[in-house]
């Protein structure tokens, strides 16, 4: 219920301008690119949790080896300079407290956009 809520809210622009350290209107299918994973929740604009399963997560990742190839939906490049990154993302255990949830494959044409 809260999540259907936010998305309406943000579908209808009633949110008000955030700063990158908080919590913004995500089309998680549209996540990709250069991915630097914080361990400070204050730091990163978007909250993620690593699921299970494949068929439960929102958005189905694969891990590119270099940042050019990580061009579409569900490919991601993990960086180690926040610098350089599209998204700054944060880890959470908390699977009602995330945007949305990921699922990584060692496959990469299974990343998707569930």
């Amino acid at each position: 219920m809260k999540r259907l809520l936010f998305i309406i809210l943000c579908s209808l622009s009633l949110l008000p301008t955030f700063s990158a350290s908080e919590h913004i209107c995500i089309n998680h299918c549209r996540i990709f690119g250069s991915i630097y994973i914080t361990d400070q929740r204050s730091l990163a604009s978007i909250t993620v949790y690593i699921e299970d399963s494949e068929g439960l997560a929102d958005l189905v990742v694969y891990q590119q080896d270099a940042n050019v190839l990580a061009d579409a939906t569900g490919l991601w490049y993990i960086t180690d300079d926040v610098d350089f990154s599209d998204y700054i993302i944060y880890i959470t255990d908390n699977k009602n407290s995330a945007d949305f949830t990921v699922f990584y494959t060692d496959l990469e044409v299974y990343a998707r956009c569930n």
